[in-house]
């Protein structure tokens, strides 16, 4: 019966999303930037719900085998080789070169094909940049190919709270909190808080404070949680 239910949700989301994506294409252009990006970024609804992207962080141990610009050369020379592109990655990550990591990314799509990680990349761009019709059309991309990834449903729900699209948002995070379910705890409560969120969004204050507990009981620490509890049982 879970089962059934989660699918049912995960339909539905993705035919809220079709609805936004409809006459889009693959993006292939460079988004418009903006100045910074905090690693676990922090994102505020009215009445000041405060939502998280908790996501694995990519590797970046180790040095780089090459320089970039012979990397770089490597992908001009076999575009089609996929290492390069995702070493580039690493390191650009690692150096918060966001610009940078983002043209590898639609090179990558561009030269090789779909690839779920980097419709993220360009996703997270879009998002940061206020571009969230863009941003979901990313992620839908990027959730085709990888379609039990808890993190990619946490993202959606953060754009679709964005665009006030509240009944998906709520969905995008139960999907989050399905497929998370093996996750570590500090992920778990970063589903559930948002959750929590998408619900205060629609009034539904009993259901908001419910699940802001049951993120503070994954997380006792959380302080984002901590503060939403903190905030709606002090109204």
């Amino acid at each position: 019966m879970k089962k059934i239910t989660i699918y049912i949700i995960i339909s539905s989301l993705f035919l809220s999303i079709n609805l936004f994506s409809q006459e889009e294409s693959p993006p292939t252009e460079q988004p418009k930037q903006v100045e910074t990006e905090k690693q676990q970024a922090q994102e505020t609804q009215k009445p000041s719900p405060q939502t998280t992207t908790e996501t694995p962080k990519p590797q970046t141990g180790g040095q780089v085998g090459f320089s970039e610009n012979r990397l770089l050369d490597m992908i001009e020379k076999n575009p089609k080789n996929p290492e390069p592109y995702f070493t580039l990655i690493r390191y650009y990550t690692a150096k918060e070169m966001r610009k940078e990591r983002l043209k590898i990314a639609i090179k990558y799509i561009q030269n090789i094909g779909g690839n779920a990680y980097m419709y993220q990349i360009i996703g997270d761009e879009n998002r940061l940049a206020g571009e969230y019709s863009k941003a979901l059309v990313s992620y839908q991309y990027a959730l085709r190919l990888s379609p039990n990834n808890a993190a990619l449903y946490n993202r959606i729900g953060l754009v679709l709270l964005k665009l006030e699209n509240f009944n998906q948002a709520e969905a995008a995070f139960k999907a989050a909190i399905y497929f998370g379910a093996n996750e570590n705890n500090m992920n778990k409560a970063a589903y559930y808080n948002n959750l929590g969120v998408s619900y205060e969004a629609m009034n539904d204050i009993e259901n908001a404070i419910k699940n802001f507990k049951i993120a503070v009981k994954f997380y006792p620490t959380y302080q984002t949680a901590l503060d939403n509890l903190k905030r709606l049982e002090n109204r």
